[in-house]
């Protein structure tokens, strides 16, 4: 388990001068004082932080957002897991520790039926709790005396119940404010499962249901949707330079959540699918690839593939080679790898089209090569490009 001790630093004192945070530390009468001179600020050595799931769930508190029956409680579930198994999730290494999961909307047999689902290891290391949420301050001060890395809350509705409306903004600080404090003081996180707004759109924040002080106390959210891609997992956080967005999948069988894309990238259409296959098809069997080429062999209308080869290269799929007459051959970026002598996806040496306007080449015909001089002529690169 990771060191979760705290440590503020200390920065040069002046001879004779006692620091800010000495003289708070006395007034207060606590060993631990969030306040520092900016001298001090600047000297001081704190612990990196920790990262429960490593890009996905850091220290500190975490909301996953999502519509019902997504498959919020699955993902959540399956972090437990790979928290007290350690291993590893979404290809990610995660350290083996130990999790507390509130399950307040389960019992003990769908919990076991779930993890038998999941193919669960059977481990001391997660506690499941299928119970009524007994309150912060209870759930407080068994932390302290427990410390697991992982506190799952599923869901913030049932942990609230009806006494705190989730849409008043100070409501909402005082009841998540100390979730995160805590976990944020002891280099723990707590995940909450909470709801999306109904046909929400906008910013990652603006989806989570009910006030902004929720997105405002959180360190990272985690919204899960279903939509033209298929389901996507969007992350953002206070220590992440930029959104995380992947595609993902659900297992029917495993009960798991799998990575199978990057969904801040458009994902290509069947009909690109099609055309690149195609391409790479007639780069393996020596040919030059152009749009006529292209749309003969997938019998397609050569208005439709030269749009799409358009796109695809806007998109950096494809690389323009020099103009044969009329004809504009390309060439696929995925290909290029063959100037260190590696071979297509089809199992043979890269097929570099003879585009040649000086005439030294073999119009017509596809010419077999391998090296960089070979590539600059076919895009009409000269020197070092």
């Amino acid at each position: 388990m990771n060191d979760k001790t705290s440590n503020p630093g200390s920065a040069p004192r002046h001879s004779g001068q006692a620091s800010i945070a000495q003289i708070v530390n006395t007034m207060s009468g606590v060993e631990t004082v969030q306040q520092w001179s900016t001298r001090e600020l600047l000297d001081a050595e704190f612990s990196p932080l920790r990262w429960i799931i490593p890009s996905l769930i850091p220290e500190g508190l975490t909301i996953l957002a999502g519509p019902p029956k997504v498959g919020k409680s699955w993902l959540s579930m399956q972090c437990a897991s790979a928290v007290g198994e350690g291993g590893e999730m979404f290809g990610r290494p995660v350290k083996a520790g130990s999790a507390l999961v509130y399950a307040l909307e389960d019992n003990g047999r769908r919990l076991q039926s779930r993890l038998r689902r999941q193919g669960a290891d059977r481990t001391d290391n997660v506690i499941w709790r299928a119970t009524e949420w007994p309150g912060w301050e209870t759930v407080e001060q068994e932390l302290r005396a427990t410390m697991p890395d992982l506190v799952v809350i599923d869901t913030l509705a049932r942990a609230t119940g009806g006494g705190v409306d989730q849409n008043d903004a100070g409501q909402m600080s005082e009841e998540l404010g100390p979730y995160q404090r805590f976990a944020l003081d002891n280099h723990i996180s707590v995940l909450v499962i909470d709801h999306v707004r109904k046909g929400s759109e906008g910013s990652l924040l603006d989806r989570v249901r009910g006030s902004t002080a929720k997105t405002a106390t959180a360190d990272a959210i985690l919204v899960l949707q279903k939509g033209a891609q298929g389901a996507t997992l969007d992350v953002v956080g206070r220590d992440m330079e930029e959104e995380v967005s992947l595609l993902l999948e659900f297992e029917k069988t495993t009960c798991l959540w799998t990575v199978v894309g990057d969904a801040s990238r458009p994902q290509p259409s069947e009909h690109e699918e099609d055309l690149l296959t195609a391409i790479h098809e007639l780069v393996a069997q020596g040919e030059i690839v152009t749009t006529t080429a292209v749309a003969a062999k997938i019998q397609r209308d050569k208005g439709q593939v030269s749009r799409t080869m358009k796109r695809l290269r806007l998109a950096g799929r494809l690389i323009k080679g020099k103009p044969i007459g009329r004809e504009q051959p390309y060439l696929p970026v995925d290909g290029i790898n063959g100037v260190n002598g590696q071979t297509s996806p089809y199992g043979k040496p890269l097929t570099v089209d003879s585009i040649d306007s000086g005439g030294n080449g073999i119009e017509g015909r596809g010419l077999f090569a391998t090296g960089k001089g070979a590539i600059k002529k076919v895009l009409g690169l000269n020197g070092n490009s």
